[in-house]
């Protein structure tokens, strides 16, 4: 195969012979691979191959806006995916050299990746001298250290933290316990040179992964919902609302070994909003929104809707630093294994950064898990117990912020972040906000003044009042037959503000208590008639017995 050359995709002068000469090559390559296609995919900066060119526009594009320089390997246009094995065609190496530069250069990228710093075929970034520097900061450029640090002196085959990670991954699929383990890393202590820098027992080599950064948090749940063990809770045996037992209990009503009855778990959001800033093209991307987007008046990204120039408004001091990051939350149900015969409810909650452009905003990569619950039953209306350490903490990325280091301007800055909005169905919008989308009152946007009728017959509501959003002078308005008999007069309903809807809701309740839990009967009631039934059936064993003597 022949070498491709590919260096002119770095050069910033566009006018330069080698530059045009190349761009001329790549069409050429394009062309040859698809000869009957007279559009072809425009590798442009401002395209990024998601747009079909002619051949004249491709290459006016990439003279005058410039070639994507990510893009070497031409995948879109008909050349195979290079990988370690393959793209040592392209460079003035060997085949084992190459493979084992790729697997030594995989973990500096598996760091990147592990902060939330993409790699997608370009150079990597540089990491710059912090002069002042948070833990998870720390703990990145310990890890990157080590990811470049030989195992012992002129070293080639493995860096410190490319065997460590070898070694754990050994150590989880051959099941090795950890006391064979540390055997191990004394016996390759011994055999290897003095200055090789293995760790001394397994902590030491978990204590170096576990700096990756990819930490969770579990608590105790109490199984109606009611409360989370965690804080003052946390070292409670039963709920302190509904009395349910916090432990499983094995047969004779004797706890076993300490298993919770339900768990959740939670994934810290300021680290991960922290990460995106660690590399320097992914805090220039969450500056997109106000340095790059075009303001003409049309609908492209969220940051063109009314909502977010309405928040700008209110809030100018949150809205002069363009890396503050806007959040949307996302919580629904489903069940993990496909079978409706199952009774299983999986809850998470995604926070998603809309920052970013809209190309990659709504990427699975960018979106960040929060809260996780799963058991039989779905937590309903008390979902927001579950949510009280993410309330927590974007309560304090609110007020306070968290230190933060910017890689693209190399300095230490204040983060913020708002929560700008949630994206459910309806059931789980019910769940979230509080109004009930069930019965009379369904209807936020109709409140207190809904068109809902029952229906004696299909023993449900049906809700009609659609008619009130056309034109005043529209024809439905006036017919009878079609809809409900009468002509519909009023005008479409009022959206309420914050402070009226804040005004409505600032009565209700939110402490859980033993009714919201047993319902109307309290518990004293239901264990007086669990009794009742356990009475009844030892009534009717004995009469068994009785009539078993009496037989034989």
């Amino acid at each position: 195969m022949s070498k491709i050359v590919k260096d002119w995709i770095d050069s910033n002068d566009r006018a330069s012979d080698e530059y045009v000469n190349g761009v001329e090559s790549f069409l050429k390559f394009a062309y040859t691979g698809n000869p009957l296609t007279e559009k072809i995919l425009c590798p442009c900066r401002e395209c990024s191959n998601r747009y079909y060119q002619d051949r004249d526009t491709v290459n006016t594009h990439c003279i005058l806006v410039g070639f994507e320089k990510w893009y070497k390997n031409w995948t879109s246009h008909g050349e195979e995916y290079m990988n370690a094995r393959t793209s040592h065609v392209y460079n003035n190496v060997s085949e084992d050299e190459y493979i084992q530069k790729d697997e030594i250069n995989d973990i500096r990228r598996m760091v990147y990746e592990g902060f939330g710093i993409p790699t997608m075929g370009e150079r990597q970034p540089e990491i710059h001298e912090v002069v002042q520097s948070d833990e998870s900061t720390a703990n990145f450029l310990k890890l990157l250290k080590a990811a470049e640090t030989e195992l012992w002196e002129r070293c080639e085959e493995f860096t410190l933290l490319a065997f460590v990670v070898e070694l754990m991954h050994l150590k989880a699929i051959s099941r090795w316990s950890n006391t064979s383990f540390n055997g191990l890393l004394k016996l390759l202590r011994r055999a290897m040179p003095k200055s090789c820098k293995i760790p001394c027992s397994f902590n030491e080599a978990f204590s170096m992964t576990r700096d990756l950064g990819f930490s969770y948090r579990t608590w105790d749940v109490c199984i109606n919902h009611c409360m989370l063990y965690r804080n003052e809770n946390e070292k409670l045996d039963e709920c302190k609302i509904c009395g349910a037992s916090r432990y499983k209990k094995v047969d004779g009503g004797k706890k076993g070994n300490q298993t919770a009855e339900k768990t959740m778990w939670y994934f810290p959001l300021k680290p991960r909003l922290q990460r995106k800033f660690w590399s320097s093209k992914t805090a220039d991307l969450i500056r997109w929104h106000s340095e790059n987007r075009v303001d003409d008046g049309v609908f492209r990204h969220p940051a063109d809707s009314r909502a977010w120039k309405h928040f700008d408004e209110i809030y100018p001091n949150f809205a002069s630093d363009a890396r503050n990051v806007r959040l949307g939350l996302a919580a629904d149900g489903f069940n993990p294994f496909r079978s409706m015969s199952i009774s299983h409810s999986t809850w998470p909650v995604i926070v998603i950064p809309y920052n970013l452009p809209p190309w990659l905003c709504m990427k699975q990569d960018n979106f960040i898990l929060s809260v996780l619950t799963q058991g039989p039953k779905e937590p309903g209306n008390k979902i927001d117990v579950y949510l009280q350490p993410l309330i927590e903490e974007l309560k304090e990325l609110w007020e306070d912020g968290v230190q933060t280091y910017d890689a693209s301007k190399n300095e230490i800055f204040t983060l913020r972040a708002s929560l700008m909005w949630t994206i459910n169905d309806f059931p789980g919008y019910a769940n979230l906000s509080g109004w009930s989308t069930k019965g009379e009152y369904a209807c936020p946007i109709c409140n207190k003044r809904p068109q809902a009728r029952w229906l004696k017959n299909g023993r449900k509501w049906c809700y009609i009042g659609h008619r009130r959003f056309l034109p005043n002078n529209h024809n439905f308005r006036k017919d009878k037959k079609a809809f409900d008999g009468a002509h519909e007069v009023r005008s479409k309903p009022k959206l309420l503000s914050g402070a009226e809807i804040l005004q409505q809701v600032e009565s209700i309740e939110t402490e859980y208590n033993i009714q919201d839990v047993l319902g109307k009967r309290t518990r004293e009631q239901r264990e007086k008639q669990q009794a009742r039934v356990e009475k009844k059936k030892d009534f009717q064993t004995a009469s068994q017995l009785e009539e078993k003597k009496h037989f034989f």
